[in-house]
């Protein structure tokens, strides 16, 4: 079925039209877009927490009584469903440093409850707040990444930031899997917690901000930046890894 899909959106993908200005062909922007490392870095912090819960959930699921761990991930599916249905415009509302602190503090919220209750309501209770903060954290730093890029520099922006995003699916299995075996399933999770924890404060502090501080400022250069729902997100699947 996933192939299936996957395969549907190739041949979608081959009959969508070009959208790139033809004076910007020429156009050669830096491999690596400076502004999107810091945006970036603080979602690789997240997902570390995020992506590494969702690789270990069906191994830890059992050891608290629940042996359909396929229940679970559909309860973070239609959770991050229902959020994005029905809260799409609230990023574009609160601003991307807001939407994304709500992410990332549902995150850490999730993964210490995840970590300090080690029973079926706990658990159930984690991953619908882990849910809801993987809902708005990719555009929320998306847009933050992207504000200031001129036309011919956004290409670079997003395939930058999109690098860290990769990364951490790749890398958080194996950074969560370590801890999990130096302490416990519960162990990896409040550490990875305190990761997340430390994304949030870095964005709250400005780090990775830049000039933006909410939706209604005006941007130093006078850029228009996209709408935040207009973002493309790859999205945060379960099992993402």
């Amino acid at each position: 079925m996933a192939g299936c899909l996957a395969l549907g959106a190739s041949l979608i993908a081959l009959a969508t039209r070009e959208t790139r200005h033809p004076a910007l062909q020429e156009v050669r922007a830096r491999l690596i877009a400076r502004q999107a490392v810091r945006p970036g870095t603080l979602l690789a912090l997240t997902l570390f927490g995020i992506v590494g819960f969702q690789v270990f959930l069906p191994l830890y699921a059992p050891e608290v009584g629940v042996d359909d761990v396929g229940l679970l991930f559909l309860v973070y599916g239609v959770v991050v469903l229902a959020v994005r249905l029905l809260g799409a415009k609230l990023p574009d509302t609160l601003g991307p440093k807001r939407a994304g602190s709500i992410s990332m503090g549902a995150a850490f919220v999730g993964l210490l409850v995840v970590a300090a209750l080690p029973n079926v309501p706990g658990l159930l209770a984690g991953v619908v707040l882990i849910a809801i903060g993987s809902s708005f954290l990719y555009p929320s730093l998306m847009l933050l990444a992207l504000h200031g890029a001129s036309e011919e520099e956004r290409g670079s922006v997003v395939g930058t930031f999109s690098a860290f995003f990769d990364f951490a699916g790749g890398m958080s299995g194996v950074v969560v899997g370590v801890l999990a075996a130096l302490t416990s399933y519960r162990g990896a999770f409040g550490i990875v917690a305190g990761v997340v924890l430390g994304a949030l404060l870095l964005l709250r502090s400005g780090f990775g901000q830049g000039h933006y501080t909410g939706p209604h400022d005006t941007p130093d250069d006078g850029a228009a930046d996209p709408p935040l729902t207009a973002i493309e997100d790859p999205g945060i699947a379960p099992g993402t890894a």
